[in-house]
C-alpha cells in the first residue's frame, strides 16, 4: 500500500466517509478543520482562580487528613475535611487553595499580602457530620496536601 492510500484510508476511517467519497474529499475536510482550529479563539485549559489575599486570609475549611497514607495527593484521592453539615452537603464542590509567597508593594517594599494559589477542586462525597466530611479530589494542578485551605464557591453557599 502506498503512503497516500494509507493516509486516505485513515482519513476515511477518522472522518467517517463511506460510499462514493474520494480521497480529495477527505483532504478538503481535514484542511478545513485545521483552518477552523487555527482561527478559533483560544480558551484557557482552566480558569485560574489564584489571587492576592490579606496576611490573615483563610478559607472556610481545610483538608485535615488523607484516607490513604500519602503526603502528596491528586485527582481521585479521598480526604477528610473540617467542613461540616452547616457548610456543605453531599455533592458540594469546594476549591482548594494554598498560601504562597508574600506579595510586596514594588514602590515601598512593604508586604501587602500573600499569593493564594488555586490548587484544585474537591467534591463532598459523603459522611457529612456536624464538623467533618469526606471529599474526593476531582482535579488538581499540583500536589494537594493536608492543611490546604478549602473555599466554598459563592453559588453554593
Amino acid at each position: 500500500m502506498r503512503p497516500l492510500l494509507v493516509i486516505c484510508f485513515t482519513a476515511f476511517a477518522v472522518l467517517g466517509f463511506s460510499g462514493s467519497a474520494t480521497c480529495e474529499d477527505a483532504v478538503t475536510v481535514s484542511t478545513d478543520a485545521q483552518q477552523q482550529a487555527k482561527t478559533a479563539p483560544k480558551e484557557p485549559a482552566f480558569k485560574d482562580k489564584s489571587f492576592v489575599g490579606s496576611n490573615d486570609w483563610q478559607g472556610e475549611g481545610r483538608i485535615i487528613e488523607s484516607k490513604a497514607d500519602k503526603r502528596n495527593l491528586s485527582s481521585g484521592d479521598v480526604v477528610y475535611t473540617d467542613l461540616g453539615s452547616d457548610k456543605v452537603k453531599e455533592g458540594s464542590l469546594c476549591d482548594i487553595f494554598r498560601k504562597g509567597d508574600p506579595v510586596k508593594d514594588p514602590s515601598t517594599g512593604r508586604n501587602i499580602g500573600y499569593e493564594i494559589r488555586h490548587i484544585g477542586t474537591v467534591e463532598i462525597i459523603g459522611d457529612v457530620r456536624p464538623e467533618t466530611s469526606l471529599a474526593k479530589i476531582i482535579n488538581s494542578m499540583e500536589a494537594v496536601k493536608v492543611g490546604d485551605e478549602l473555599k466554598i464557591p459563592q453559588n453554593q453557599q
